[in-house]
């Protein structure tokens, strides 16, 4: 619920408290896919933000796009 909630800060322009409930909701999360989306989104609202630093540190813990479904699906078949 509390991710829910910072999404809808988000697209409301709340950005400051839309990271400060992702902070907190991220490490609560069991779900790597969401994790990942999540953090993406934080990503991009430290951008909106101004804390590039931030964003650069989180996105070091992003998945590797090589290691996608997308990508090893085709290479099984």
């Amino acid at each position: 619920m509390i991710l829910g909630l910072a999404s809808t800060l988000a697209l409301k322009g709340n950005t400051n408290e839309a990271i400060e409930l992702m902070e907190r909701g991220l490490p609560l999360l069991i779900n790597e896919k969401l994790k990942s989306t999540m953090r993406a989104t934080l990503c991009f609202l430290y951008l909106k933000a101004g804390r590039e630093d931030k964003a650069n540190k989180l996105v070091s813990e992003l998945p590797h796009t090589r290691e996608s479904r997308e990508v090893i699906q085709p290479l099984i078949r």
